[in-house]
């Protein structure tokens, strides 16, 4: 009994020992209001979309933006993606939560308005990582693409 309790008690008392470091750096966290009010705003990026299956497409690129609001429901935000050049147009509703200092995004219902799961990163830079799927009318036919997103906040001072 002596030789389990000893090892036992020895890990107990190592798991109990804190950083005192690690207690300090976050001082001025969690932030007082919830995180869709604190992530929203316009982030402005570089769309890219390839045709969804191919093998052969190539990748195009344009400048848009991200538009996220503050919903009147605690962790959850609207994510309107607009970039003309390539047809988007697009928003869906989203589960947004603190992941850090920064926030992740996502809507994985197949019932949401962009019709396939999306999921997105916010940094605590403000720089912003999306990607889902959405369909284009092109002419007579609507292809399926693979639609990323990667810019940050212009009052951030960064963006890709």
């Amino acid at each position: 009994m002596k030789k389990v309790l000893f090892p036992l008690l020895a890990i107990l008392a190592l798991t109990a020992c804190g950083n005192k470091e690690n207690e300090e750096e976050y001082t001025d966290y969690p932030p007082t209001s919830t995180p869709e009010i604190e992530a929203q705003g316009s982030y402005v990026g570089t769309f890219t979309r390839i045709l969804a299956n191919s093998a052969t497409a190539e990748p195009e690129s344009a400048e848009g933006q991200l538009i996220i609001t503050a919903s009147d429901t605690a962790y959850v935000a609207h994510a309107q993606f607009e970039c003309e050049p390539l047809g988007i147009s697009a928003g869906t509703v989203v589960n947004i939560s603190f992941a850090g200092k920064g926030f992740v995004f996502y809507n994985d219902l197949p019932g949401n308005t962009l019709g396939s799961p999306i999921s997105g990163r916010i940094s605590e830079d403000r720089l912003t990582q999306a990607s889902f799927q959405l369909k284009i009318r092109q002419g007579r036919s609507t292809k399926t693409f693979d639609i990323s997103f990667s810019g940050g906040k212009p009052d951030s001072g960064e963006s890709e």
